[in-house]
């Protein structure tokens, strides 16, 4: 947008000065000065820290070649952990225990319970003993399961199952021919 220069000098409306309005344009020059200064500021640090930089790459490069005589005499122990305050043991003795103690569990014979009427045998000995022997077994249908509770269907009562799930209906079954079970 250019602007005439005829009519920068003209004096400002009778309405803008009774509304109060801002009549003069802002000065530019302190904020352009800024600018300058900022964009100068940042080349003389960017050209101050490449040269850092450079002389610090030098100055490494030609160092690498001589130990320092210190250096050969440094020993850095390793690092020793200790058990806490409260506990005396390290954790890796801590483990150790825990695995004798399981271990122990599994291959020994113990008394076990508060009336040392049950006895702990070997886990070898265990799968031995089932081996020969085989699993214990129920007999009959176990009291209290789902043999012994009352069936009731999805439809308000209205399908009976039969004793043995397995075994075929009797008949045809048919929706009109069920009958109602009242609980």
């Amino acid at each position: 947008m250019h602007e005439d220069p005829s009519l920068r000098n003209l004096p400002p409306a009778a309405e803008a000065l009774a509304a109060r309005h801002e009549v003069e344009d802002m000065p530019l020059g302190g904020i352009k000065g800024f600018v300058v200064f900022l964009s100068l500021l940042l080349l003389v640090t960017f050209i101050i820290v490449w040269l850092v930089i450079r002389v610090l790459l030098h100055m490494s490069v030609t160092s690498d070649g001589v130990p320092s005589p210190f250096a050969a005499d440094v020993h850095t122990p390793s690092p020793q952990i200790q058990p806490s305050r409260d506990h005396n043991t390290m954790d890796w003795q801590d483990l150790q225990a825990l695995r004798d103690e399981e271990k122990a569990k599994l291959t020994e014979y113990a008394w076990i319970g508060p009336d040392k009427q049950t006895a702990r045998i070997p886990i070898d000995r265990a799968m031995d003993l089932i081996l020969q022997r085989g699993l214990p077994t129920r007999q009959g249908p176990p009291t209290g399961g789902p043999a012994a509770l009352p069936v009731e269907g999805g439809a308000g009562g209205l399908m009976v199952a039969p004793a043995n799930p397995l075994a075929a209906p009797a008949g045809n079954v048919t929706p009109g021919n069920q009958t109602e079970t009242n609980p």
